[in-house]
């Protein structure tokens, strides 16, 4: 029986920071009966923008692999677990996902699974297209993502590659960079670090973590298992083009297989935290001062200690959180704080115990908000004998009013209006969101809005609310006088809000740019058939599609896809509908191909509007729709009369058996492709005799997972194989 830990109330208060607290009571985020976990690579699993907190972890339960979603507004955490948002898909599946906030509501989330990296944007109001990144050439294989993003949307994914090569033998784990565009174009995957050689087959560096700097430096952290097992520190001034590698830590030693976990402060500065290699400390490495220094934060030598997060808060405090179990025998969420004053010291709170459960805690992610609270989330098994599993906790801190100081501090928050494009000729009124810190007290600021032609770099607009009162909280400024914009253009919105008492006006403008070019999106709006969840033996898929944009859609495609969740690298079914034209707000009713269902899988069908490029290049949102498949009788002669058996051994090492049967002279093809959908090899494509066949795969290929499919003019299956060595 697991025993609760007692922590004397004494000691809990005297490790409360000075200038804050946490929340009493910890706030339950998920409620499931499968396993949730927090990420286990570099990544954060929270994230923060100016009005909401975003959690994303992994749900777990065989075949559920799912990257869920939550978010809520800062300071209101949910009472009651809130129904997740799946980011993933059916035929896409998740091991550990991350998340970073680009600032107006946007989100990046990024994830892996099996040897693919998947990347999905939320634009802050519906989620954009899932999509593949990170391949390296040859038989590389990317996982563990980690990523941050700058307030221009642009996103910077780094993460492992992995590659074993055969003669002469080598392993290798090396730190791949990956930065995508605001617009969704992923430059070229390039490896930026590569571990020393240890012992003689190793070239292995584990788990990147990666921040940005306010002047858009790249700064990321990994353990090398070469070199002694030490932190190390890569870096870009120039956006991910060239880098540069050092050791952070002298002679002292990180344990390699457990994440680094890296931030910066509102100075430039940067901070690594680590697992020393004994597994009992936890260490923070900066550069404050000038070079690398290293303070032992978490000091429990008798017990271990995993799993390291920091950031840093608004007011420059650096924050660390992890999980280990002193003063018990159960694992427990710890955190602990350097309060800034331009020195990097030992000077840290006493580790103070911030998740409340009598049962283990573990994996502890921390991220601040611009408002100078800091957010912590974790899982831990607190309700497993209620017959849950592992369930995501969260709590925060809220700092005294006013900060550290008391003082004002006025912050512009978000742009509301313009929007990124506007509708020529239609006047709109400007619009922002401004935090007044100071509570119960209403001060009155001065607040402008400026805009200016991007072709002629000429003011075109101004008006000035000279007295304007703002209380306590979030402020919606939306008082201006109406603009008009033309057709064709190219502007910039600025907005300042300003006050003599204000303490620091670097945090008083914002400026975004918008046009009014047209654009056309075609997006599946209602799904006829198939129903969610039903179980169908043959079908014509049928759904509606709506051009929801300002401009004429032209010359595009209507698609359907239908994928096996047993196979879902490989389409069972496509078909398209061509569309010369379509007005905005006009619909268009697709009634495709008739769907013949020979296998009793989980089906996941996907509607999408696309121009007939060999990409598919998409023009709006897609939608899936996920049904159970149930064999249709009619097929050939009958459901059994062809077969695909389970491949032998499975997982295997060198060589797998093949076995089909045929009621007939056949030709057949056996193909064998990758999680991507690659073609690796064809094992068989000629005529075979009616009976039972055995074709032998001996692989060549990288260990993985792969598919088998095998192909008649009458019936097709597929079977999944792991090839490990």
């Amino acid at each position: 029986m697991r025993k609760p830990i007692l922590v004397l109330a004494l000691v809990l208060l005297a490790a409360v920071p000075a200038f804050g607290q946490w929340q009493p009571a910890d706030i339950r985020i998920s409620e499931t009966t499968d396993y949730c976990y927090t990420t286990a690579y570099g990544g954060w699993s929270i994230a923060c923008d100016t009005n909401d907190v975003h959690i994303v972890y992994r749900q777990y339960y065989y075949p559920r692999y799912n990257a869920s979603y939550v978010g809520f507004p800062i300071g209101e955490p949910p009472g009651t677990p809130p129904a997740p948002t799946q980011i993933n898909n059916a035929q896409i599946r998740c091991n550990y996902p991350c998340i970073s906030a680009v600032g107006d509501g946007s989100l990046h989330t990024d994830w892996d699974y099996s040897y693919v990296n998947y990347f999905r944007p939320y634009n802050g109001s519906s989620w954009g297209s899932i999509e593949s990144h990170g391949q390296g050439e040859g038989n590389w294989q990317p996982y563990a993502p980690a990523i941050c993003s700058d307030a221009d949307g642009n996103c910077y994914s780094v993460y492992n590659n992995y590659y074993y090569q055969r003669s002469p033998r080598r392993y290798y784990r090396d730190v791949w960079f990956q930065r995508r565009t605001a617009g969704g174009s992923w430059s070229h995957s390039n490896r930026i670090y590569r571990a020393p050689l240890y012992p003689s087959y190793y070239y292995y560096s584990y788990y990147p973590s990666i921040c940005m700097t306010p002047n858009g430096d790249l700064h990321v952290s990994v353990v090398a298992r070469g070199g002694q097992y030490r932190p190390v520190h890569i870096w870009s001034t120039d956006g991910g083009n060239s880098w540069d590698d050092e050791y952070v830590n002298g002679n002292n030693t990180a344990y390699y297989s457990y994440p680094t976990s890296i931030c910066s402060d509102k100075d430039g500065n940067v901070y690594i935290a680590y697992n020393s290699y004994d597994r009992r400390n936890i260490f923070v490495a900066s550069n404050v001062n000038g070079g690398w220094e290293n303070v032992n934060v978490s000091n429990e030598p008798s017990n271990y200690s995993y799993n390291a997060s920091i950031c840093c808060d608004t007011f420059g405090n650096i924050w660390l959180a992890w999980h280990d179990r002193r003063g018990g025998s159960d694992y427990a969420i710890f955190t602990s704080t350097l309060p800034f004053d331009g020195e990097f010291t030992d000077d840290w709170s006493t580790p103070l115990q911030t998740s409340h459960s009598t049962d283990d805690a573990y994996r502890a992610q921390i991220a601040a908000d611009p408002h100078g609270n800091v957010h912590l989330c974790w899982y831990d098994r607190r309700h497993y004998g209620d017959g849950y599993r592992y369930e995501i906790y969260y709590n925060w801190y809220s700092p005294p009013t006013g900060g550290p100081t008391g003082e004002l501090d006025l912050i512009m928050e978000q742009i509301i209006r313009p929007y990124t494009t506007e509708e020529a000729g239609a006047a709109f009124n400007p619009a922002c969101r401004i935090w007044q810190n100071l509570e119960d007290t209403t001060i009155d600021a001065e607040v402008l809005c400026r805009i200016r032609d991007m072709e002629t770099m000429s003011t075109v607009y101004e008006d000035v609310l000279a007295v304007y009162p703002l209380d306590h909280g979030y402020n919606e400024v939306s008082a201006f006088r109406a603009f008009t914009p033309e057709g064709s253009k190219e502007y910039e919105a600025f907005f300042v809000v300003n006050h003599p008492d204000d303490i620091d006006v670097s945090n008083n403008d914002m400026n975004k740019r918008f046009n009014t070019e047209a654009v056309a999106q075609v997006d599946p709006i209602e799904i006829p058939v198939p129903g969610e969840g039903e179980a169908i033996d043959k079908m014509n898929p049928n759904a509606n599609f709506k051009n929801i944009g300002t401009e004429v859609a032209t010359d595009f495609y209507c698609y359907c896809e239908i994928l096996s969740e047993d196979a879902y690298a490989t389409a069972d079914y496509i078909d398209s509908f061509a569309v010369a034209s379509l007005d905005p707000e006009a619909t268009t009713d697709v009634m495709f191909a008739e769907w013949l269902c020979d296998d009793s899988s989980v089906y996941v069908a996907r509607f999408f509007a696309a121009v007939p490029a060999a990409e598919r290049e998409l023009i709006g949102e897609e939608e899936f729709v996920s049904f159970q498949g149930v064999p249709w009788t009619g097929i050939g002669e009958g459901p059994v009369t062809f077969g695909l058996e389970a491949i032998t051994p499975n997982p295997f090492t060198g060589s797998a058996s093949v076995n089909f049967s045929v009621p007939k002279a056949v030709n057949v093809s056996l193909k064998v492709y990758d999680v991507t959908g690659k073609l690796i090899e064809t094992l068989a494509d000629e005529t075979f005799t009616a009976g039972s066949h055995t074709v032998n795969w001996t692989a060549e290929a990288a260990p993985g997972v792969y598919f088998v499919r095998f192909t008649t003019l009458e019936f097709n299956a597929c079977e999944k194989v792991t090839l490990i060595r």
